[in-house]
């Protein structure tokens, strides 16, 4: 069913326009409660304008953390790898150096139990 603006349909039928007509032009016109005021908009304005201030506010935050994350991370990684590499270069010191030791080593194991 169609809402109507009685005053604007009674208006137009005392105006002279047929019923029908009437009934189509008051239906036409939004109800003055259901359009948004300048207030309304106005407050609308200002609670977007809240949200942006916090919503750029909670970006910068994860933006700093995220930035901290990553330095944890790399200064871990960093330290990581140096143990690695130290660890690397024990096991190198001892192939290289004790090669032989160890070859006679897995020859006696092997072949003189």
């Amino acid at each position: 069913m169609t809402v109507i603006v009685l005053e604007v349909y009674e208006a137009l039928i005392e105006a002279g326009a047929s019923e029908e007509k009437a009934k189509a032009a008051a239906a036409a016109i939004p109800r003055a409660d259901r359009l948004a005021t300048k207030e309304d908009i106005s407050g609308l304005e200002r609670d977007i304008a809240k949200l942006e201030h916090v919503t750029t506010s909670h970006i910068a935050d994860l933006r700093d953390a995220t930035k901290a994350d990553i330095t944890r991370l790399e200064l871990a990684t960093k330290a990581d790898i140096a143990k690695l590499d130290k660890n690397v270069a024990v096991l190198k010191l001892a192939v290289f150096t004790f090669e032989p030791a160890i070859i006679a080593l897995l020859v006696k194991l092997l072949f003189f139990p």
